[in-house]
C-alpha cells in the first residue's frame, strides 16, 4: 500500500500540474527511451525527445477543471512497477466555448533507476473507445534500433494466442495470463482484474472476436532485469468479404507487460485500445 501511494503521489503532482495547463511534470520523470500512446495519435511518441516536445503543442491548451483517480492499481516486479487506473476529467477550453467529460484507462510503467523512478511507458485511451469514423493508419514508423529477433519469444506467444482468438477462441490468451492479470480493451467499462474475471468478462459477450487476416507492426520489447518484459506493438485486424476485398481493418495500439516464472513468461497486463479511437 506504500508503494502504492508513493506512485499516486507522483501521478497527482503530475496531473493537477497538466490540469493547470502545466504537462511537463510527466516529462520530468520520464526515461530517455520514453514510449507515449493516447488516442490522438497516430503513431506512438518515442524518446525523451520528441515527448517533451509533443507535450509542448498541449501546454497552456487544455485545463481540467475537475479530475479524479479511480481504483489505482499497482503491481511490482523489482525493477518495474505498472501503475493503472481510471482517470475522470472535466475539460474546459481556455475560450471556454467547450465543456467535456472524459473517462480513460491509464497504463504506465515506471523502471527503477539509482535515485528515482522514471516513466518508461504511458498508454492511455478513452473508456469504452469507438473506432475512428475513417480508419486511416499507415504503416507505422519503424523502431530501427530494435532488431526483430529480439521480440520473437514475447511475438510467438502473442501470435499463438492471436491464431485462437481470431477464429473466436480466446482460450488461448488465457493460457499465457497469469492468475492476477490486469486487462484493458475498448468494450470494458473499467479495468478487469483477476484471470477468473477476464475470463468471465471475454466469455460472457455476446460477440465473438473472428477475423481473417492478422499483422503484427513494429514489436518493440524492453527487458528489466530477469522478470520483467514490456512489449509494445501495432496490430491490425483484417476481415474479408467472400471475394477477398477487405470489410473491416481495425488498427490497434497494444501494451502488454510479461512477468518470468516458473511456468515461464505470463502476461500481467494488458491494454489494447484502438488507434485513433473515438470518445
Amino acid at each position: 500500500m506504500a508503494m502504492l501511494e508513493t506512485f499516486m503521489a507522483l501521478e497527482t503532482e503530475a496531473m493537477e500540474a497538466w490540469r493547470k495547463g502545466n504537462p511537463f511534470k510527466y516529462w520530468e520523470m520520464s526515461h530517455e527511451n520514453m514510449l507515449y500512446i493516447d488516442p490522438g495519435l497516430t503513431n506512438p511518441v518515442v524518446g525523451q525527445v520528441p515527448y517533451h516536445k509533443f507535450l509542448g503543442q498541449l501546454a497552456g491548451s487544455i485545463h481540467y477543471e475537475v479530475s479524479e483517480f479511480i481504483n489505482p492499481a499497482l503491481c511490482d516486479l523489482g525493477d518495474i512497477a505498472i501503475l493503472s487506473y481510471q482517470y475522470l476529467s472535466a475539460v474546459q477550453e481556455v475560450d471556454r466555448t467547450l465543456d467535456r467529460t472524459t473517462l480513460w484507462d491509464v497504463t504506465h510503467v515506471y523502471a527503477r533507476s539509482e535515485n528515482c523512478w522514471q516513466l518508461v511507458h504511458s498508454h492511455r485511451s478513452f473508456t469504452k473507445q469507438h473506432l475512428p469514423d475513417k480508419v486511416e493508419v499507415t504503416i507505422p514508423i519503424r523502431f530501427e534500433e530494435l532488431d526483430y529477433d529480439e521480440t520473437r519469444e514475447w511475438i510467438n506467444l502473442e501470435t499463438a494466442a492471436m491464431k485462437r482468438w481470431r477464429k473466436g477462441d480466446p482460450t488461448g490468451f488465457f493460457a499465457i495470463c497469469a492468475e492476477d492479470v490486469r486487462y484493458f480493451d475498448p468494450f470494458v467499462k473499467h479495468r478487469i482484474d483477476g484471470l477468473e474475471c477476464l475470463k468471465k468478462e471475454i466469455l460472457g459477450r455476446t460477440f465473438r472476436t473472428r477475423f481473417d487476416v492478422m499483422e503484427f507492426i513494429d514489436p518493440r520489447v524492453v527487458i528489466y532485469g530477469q522478470k520483467a518484459a514490456v512489449l509494445f506493438y501495432r496490430f491490425f485486424s483484417t476481415t474479408l468479404h467472400p471475394n477477398g476485398s477487405v470489410r473491416l481493418r481495425i488498427p490497434w495500439n497494444c501494451s502488454v507487460i510479461y512477468r518470468r516464472s516458473r511456468e515461464g513468461w505470463k502476461v500481467v497486463h494488458t491494454h489494447r485500445s484502438y488507434i485513433n479511437g473515438r470518445q
